[in-house]
């Protein structure tokens, strides 16, 4: 095969901030020249460096806005050939594959170039996630060759919705939680996390294991509202919103971790958790059960009375604690690192060889 010249377009609406600059610097190993038609403002991030930024007014109407879409894929197609089109949000997607199958684009772009999609679509159980969620069914149907990207959490929503399997790419964790020296408290010590949806149930599991007398320490670790915040500490629960080394030394003396998610959102808190040898605890939701093997590497709950029962089990057996810990903390290093982030990533984008030839030239396989 002819050595190709390689250049990525990403069209960004909503971003997973993350996974996103996580992407653009993989391929900017590479020495991939990248190009970002943002939707919006706000989703450069650190990427914007690596990236060569094509900035447009956007008229308001959603149609105007697909004709604008439409004309500036055009230029860029008739202006360089672009190895892969990345689409990322659920906008980005739904405006993006129409603008790809008009036939102004469709005559300009290579036949063989790569589509992917990372809708970032958690939920279908909202009125506005199921009427998403069949809009991009219905938009994204016709692009067969479409390579869909998704977090553990959306995984399984978005693989039943577009009848397709995804590359899942996994949270990445810093070597500071892998590192963090373990140490048991005198007393024990939880801490808890998770999206908005949590604070209602770590607010009644703190009530359920202190009773009329605090026993043990509970704490938020992570960003919160101003009405989050004051519910928590009504129900006796610090909160700390610690960067990732305060977070790391934190955890290093955790007796366990709570995850209390039904959205099984926030799933990066999880994984570090895990990497810093903390046993966890998570709702029973497909997104934890794709991070935590019950029993193994950690406990999958299903109630209330399910997640006291758990901790009562690692409260008082310190060898259990010391077995979940240190399965969590593998499963963590086999999973989690920037390594197998990277590998999902170039995987996604059909690069399982690549050689690097003169002028930023690759042999795809």
């Amino acid at each position: 095969m002819e050595p190709i010249d390689v250049c990525v377009l990403h069209i960004a609406g909503e971003v997973a901030a993350e996974s996103f600059e996580g992407t653009v610097h993989a391929l900017a190993q590479l020495g991939l020249n990248q190009v970002l038609l943002p939707l919006k403002p706000g989703v450069l991030g650190r990427a914007v460096q690596q990236l060569e930024v094509r900035a447009l007014q956007w008229p308001g109407a959603l149609l105007a806005r697909l004709r604008t879409l439409e004309d500036e894929l055009a230029a860029l197609a008739g202006e360089r050939s672009f190895y892969a089109v990345h689409l990322h949000g659920t906008m980005a997607c739904l405006l993006g594959s129409r603008a790809l199958r008009s036939s102004a684009v469709a005559a300009r772009l290579p036949a063989a170039t790569r589509l992917l999609f990372s809708p970032h679509l958690a939920e279908l159980t909202s009125w506005r996630g199921l009427l998403m969620g069949q809009m991009l069914k219905a938009e994204l149907a016709p692009l067969h060759r479409g390579v869909l990207l998704a977090s553990p959490g959306e995984a399984h929503v978005l693989s039943r919705l577009l009848e397709r399997s995804a590359e899942i790419l996994p949270p990445t964790v810093d070597a500071l939680f892998f590192q963090a020296s373990r140490s048991d408290s005198a007393r024990p010590t939880v801490f808890a996390g998770g999206g908005t949806e949590a604070i209602d149930g770590v607010s009644r599991l703190a009530v359920l294991l202190n009773g009329r007398e605090e026993r043990v320490a509970i704490a938020w670790l992570g960003p919160l509202s101003r009405p989050a915040r004051a519910q928590l500490q009504a129900a006796g629960v610090q909160a700390f919103d610690a960067e990732d080394d305060a977070a790391a030394r934190l955890l290093a003396g955790a007796t366990a971790y709570l995850h209390v998610s039904e959205a099984g959102s926030q799933l990066r808190a999880l994984a570090q958790a895990m990497a810093a040898g903390v046993p966890c605890l998570a709702s029973d939701t497909l997104s934890h059960r794709a991070l935590i093997r019950h029993g193994e590497t950690g406990f999958i709950c299903a109630s209330d009375l399910d997640f006291v029962e758990k901790l009562v089990v690692l409260f008082r057996d310190a060898t259990e604690r010391e077995r979940i810990g240190q399965a969590a903390r593998a499963e963590a290093s086999r999973l989690f690192t920037q390594r197998h982030f990277e590998t999902a990533v170039l995987r996604a984008y059909g690069f399982h060889r690549v050689t690097l030839l003169p002028k930023k030239t690759f042999n795809v396989a």
